[in-house]
């Protein structure tokens, strides 16, 4: 669960600073949800890997 994760200082979804807090404004019309879909994935893929570099760069 996210307790594991977060003692290990990786991030979890809802808190201030998870996956799901996105601030980027390039972001803010789609749901954390959809940006982390196959369908995403399928139908905007820019926007998919946009979304996970950024991710990862933090």
């Amino acid at each position: 669960g996210a307790g594991v994760s977060t003692e290990s200082s990786i991030p979890d979804f809802r808190s201030k600073d998870g996956l799901y807090n996105n601030k980027d404004v390039r972001f803010e019309n789609y749901s954390p949800e959809y940006l982390l879909s196959h369908t995403c994935l399928v139908n905007e893929p820019k926007v998919f890997f946009e979304f996970y570099r950024q991710k990862m760069d933090a």
